[in-house]
């Protein structure tokens, strides 16, 4: 709601259907689908919006009004949606600008307060940093064991894939039972780089799933159905490598 108030506030009154004027609308509107239950359309406008917001900072990247829009309405999208370091970027950017000091106060002091909320987000350690940030794709292999598990997705399970699909920066995902470790289940992800894959670590969806799963007092019923298992590895695309007869990932 918070969110939604914001953007409704600094829309222009005028309501000139500029690329950001649409993009603040797109926002509305995924915010309304998202409180109705329709996630997928939800996400579907929200990717919307960030063409639009994107689009509008490219034609003037000086543009004062453009970069100050876009970084407070993506400051308050979560973790998960990786846009804490462009809303990070263009805050700051937009602190600098000589326009800034026209700003009401009441505006500059929520400029200063979602720059101090994302500046912990934004300096968290490199969670991989034997990978160098020029690799793409990065490949990652999670396992989960879930005690009796045929080869069935559990719906929570499901649900924490579903969301992890619209995190910016995945570019596929499979997920595979294994043959040879009763109730293990692969999920094998492709991304972009490992920016992509930092931001995930640190989303809240993700953050969310490992203290459910490791922070358990003794004794306690599993979550994930009976999960005793969790592992991570990551791979790359070997340079000069070939794919022949169709295969897991794409290009």
């Amino acid at each position: 709601m918070k969110l939604l108030v914001t953007f409704l506030l600094l829309a222009s009154a005028a309501g000139a259907q500029t690329l950001v004027d649409r993009a603040l609308v797109k926002f509305q509107e995924s915010g309304q689908l998202a409180q109705g239950g329709k996630y997928d359309d939800a996400n579907r406008v929200l990717r919307e919006a960030y063409t639009l917001f994107d689009q509008a900072v490219a034609e003037d990247p000086q543009a004062y009004r453009p970069r100050l829009l876009r970084g407070i309405n993506y400051s308050f999208l979560p973790g998960m949606f990786g846009k804490t370091a462009q809303a990070y970027e263009d805050l700051t950017w937009v602190m600098a600008h000589a326009d800034f000091a026209n700003e009401p106060a009441d505006r500059q002091e929520l400029i200063f307060q979602r720059l101090k909320a994302l500046k912990p987000a934004h300096t968290k350690p490199d969670r991989f940093p034997d990978i160098g940030p020029e690799v793409s794709p990065v490949i990652c292999s999670a396992t989960v064991t879930i005690t009796g598990n045929k080869g069935e997705i559990p719906p929570d399970l499901k649900a924490f894939i579903d969301r992890m699909k619209t995190h910016t920066g995945l570019l596929e995902t499979h997920t595979l039972h294994s043959l040879d470790r009763p109730g293990m289940l692969v999920i094998l992800t492709s991304w972009k780089n490992k920016q992509a894959l930092n931001d995930w670590f640190y989303s809240d969806v993700h953050q969310g799933m490992i203290r459910e799963i490791y922070q358990k007092p003794t004794g306690a019923p599993q979550t994930t159905s009976g999960t005793t298992q969790v592992g991570i590895e990551l791979f790359t695309v070997l340079a000069g490598g070939r794919k022949l007869g169709g295969g897991l990932f794409g290009k």
